[in-house]
């Protein structure tokens, strides 16, 4: 009797401590109309107009800490669009382009079905369908609160002359000595007004350590823009800019495009979701043909049409760098469609062309059937 005393006091113990260490919380998941031009999450294909909404919010960005549940509650039929939530993922996808292994548990269909996640590394994570983008939101871990682990998912230190920028990053210097070796940033945290992005620019001019900067979600306009592209022009240490979903315009992007000209640092280029529309584009290509350092170039998501796929494949003829292009999710139609097939057929180095969900229809993805019987994995339509 004394050895299950004890052992049920230990059992009690020990539900008592991990109810302490997992917390659970519960969302209910529907299936939903959305307006294309308001209420659906950037990248949801216009012939849809569907998203998934959580406790009846949509297009709900999460944060949670480090061995909290979530449980995802499915209230509504998705046959065409399975619920999942994942990692290794990007925005605008959401899962839609991932593999079964980096997905938490076989997407879900039925009403009364459910998923259950206990997150046990800090970092981005995401919710959404399997089969197509724009229908999900982001997931934040974070370690206890501790905003050093919130800023990355990896182990980097704080530069000092970004003090000020934002009152998190404040908190992490004033207790993180070792600042002088900063890499990586991500800034997408912070509530940065152009007051911030000029400070930041200004650091930025002197910067030598930190070679990945990422500021999404931060409304970023053409002002912001300028004073980003002149911290580049100073040829800094930095090798990728991600500003996805800020609104730059097409006055932000002739910024980037006339230090694009000079700078011979920066490799990756994220100007997905910015308002960009072909005459912002003219300028990004004509930068092109004289930058021979760029090697992803992501403006997906943007208001790109048939003129702006025409300066891009003009580009492509003579720009012998560039590896990857991102152009989903714009309004390329046939006719661009049939300009960057065009542009593919002198240009030897580009290994990736994105045009996933540009209303090609059939005629504008025939254009590019020569190429895709020559190495399928180079066309994404």
């Amino acid at each position: 009797m004394a050895h299950l005393l004890k052992l049920s006091f230990f059992l009690l113990v020990l539900t008592r401590v991990f109810h302490v260490l997992t917390s659970n919380v519960i969302y209910s998941v529907t299936f939903v109309p959305c307006n294309s031009s308001s209420t659906c999450p950037q990248g949801n294909p216009p012939a849809i107009g569907h998203t998934f909404a959580l406790n009846g919010t949509l297009n709900q960005n999460l944060t949670a800490s480090i061995n909290e549940q979530l449980r995802f509650v499915l209230d509504t039929n998705a046959p065409d669009d399975p619920f999942t939530v994942c990692q290794r993922s990007s925005e605008p996808n959401f899962c839609s382009e991932t593999t079964q292994s980096d997905q938490f548990s076989l997407p879900i269909t039925l009403t009364g079905n459910a998923i259950s996640v206990t997150f046990r590394t800090p970092g981005i994570y995401y919710y959404g369908s399997s089969k197509h983008p724009g229908m999900g939101g982001r997931i934040t871990i974070y370690t206890s609160n501790d905003l050093k682990s919130a800023l990355t998912n990896t182990n980097v230190d704080i530069l000092i002359s970004m003090q000020n920028v934002c009152k998190r990053i404040n908190a992490i210097v004033n207790t993180y000595p070792r600042y002088k070796m900063l890499d990586e940033l991500n800034l997408s945290f912070c509530t940065l007004n152009c007051d911030g992005i000029q400070k930041l620019s200004n650091a930025l001019r002197h910067n030598t350590t930190l070679t990945t900067l990422t500021i999404n979600y931060q409304e970023i306009d053409s002002e912001g823009a300028q004073h980003l592209a002149k911290a580049l022009y100073y040829e800094t240490a930095l090798t990728t800019l991600n500003l996805y979903n800020n609104r730059i315009g097409d006055l932000g992007a002739e910024f980037f495009a006339i230090t694009l000209q000079y700078n011979k640092m920066l490799t990756t280029l994220n100007l997905s979701s910015n308002s960009i529309s072909s005459k912002g584009t003219k300028f990004i290509a004509n930068a092109l043909k004289r930058n021979k350092t760029l090697k992803t170039l992501d403006l997906s998501v943007n208001n790109i049409n048939f003129k702006g796929a025409k300066y891009l494949a003009d580009t492509l003829k003579s720009n012998q760098h560039l590896i990857m292009l991102d152009l989903s999710l714009n309004h390329l139609g046939p006719e661009g469609a049939e300009h960057l097939a065009t542009g593919l057929k002198y240009n030897t180095t580009l290994t990736v062309l994105n045009i996933k969900y540009n209303g090609l229809e059939a005629i504008g993805s025939n254009y590019f059937q020569n190429e895709l019987a020559k190495t399928p994995s180079r066309i994404k339509l």
